[in-house]
């Protein structure tokens, strides 16, 4: 998708400010002035902000290039393959665990570890000594918009449902058969079935529901 959002951003923007709502071409009375005094007034960046902005960038560094990234001929390597992050690599076979434990403990934990490791060392890191704070205190932990947390989480633990009880492969399967469909009328169909999947579901479900239905889906349409 990063071709895409590269040749639509600015493309976007461009229809916005210069068709949709054209904007002047002069500026705004006091605007660079209003601007300057509200960047003046936020200050240097102190050490929490250092940080925590750290801790940001190397988690979304880790996730980014956790897998191999194929570019063409260029293949930028993954960290996931030199990390034992399961715990058939970390401990040993899940023969001795309990069945119900077994299929837990063999799941691939590597976003998950990434979380950790750059979350759990903020509550560890003292930013001063006298008195002593540390870049994450348990009662900012708490103040965190858990809901928000627990929402995408069902999203992701819906969409593991709907895969593991086999809902999206009999989803797919009842497409057999059916007519091809032009790619304008499929494109259509997604966004219908999206919004209103929507209103009753997150985005992140959304994107989760239908992501594993569409490759199935897509074959059966006769469409790439």
């Amino acid at each position: 998708g990063l071709p895409l959002v590269i040749v639509a951003l600015p493309l976007v923007w461009l229809y916005l400010v210069r068709v949709a709502t054209r904007l002047p071409a002069e500026e705004f009375p006091g605007a660079r002035e209003a601007i300057t005094e509200a960047r003046r007034g936020q200050g240097p960046m102190g050490r929490g902000e250092k940080v925590a902005l750290t801790a940001f960038l190397a988690a979304a560094f880790l996730w980014i290039l956790r897998r191999d990234i194929e570019l063409g001929r260029v293949t930028i390597p993954g960290w996931s393959p030199y990390v034992p992050l399961s715990w058939p690599d970390m401990v040993g076979p899940l023969d001795k665990l309990p069945k119900s434990l077994g299929k837990w403990f063999g799941q691939d934990w590597g976003d998950s570890a990434v979380a950790l490791v750059m979350g759990v060392p903020l509550l560890l890191v003292p930013l001063h000594m006298r008195p002593l704070r540390f870049a994450l205190s348990l009662g900012a932990a708490r103040t965190a918009g858990w809901d928000m947390i627990l929402l995408l989480g069902g999203g992701f633990a819906m969409a593991y449902g709907i895969q593991e009880t086999g809902l999206s492969a009999w989803i797919a399967g009842s497409l057999q058969g059916r007519a091809h469909v032009g790619g304008f009328t499929a494109m259509l169909l997604v966004c219908v079935v999206s919004l209103v999947l929507t209103e009753v579901a997150s985005n992140t479900a959304t994107a989760n529901i239908l992501l594993p239905l569409l490759p199935a889906a897509a074959a059966n349409f006769g469409l790439h």
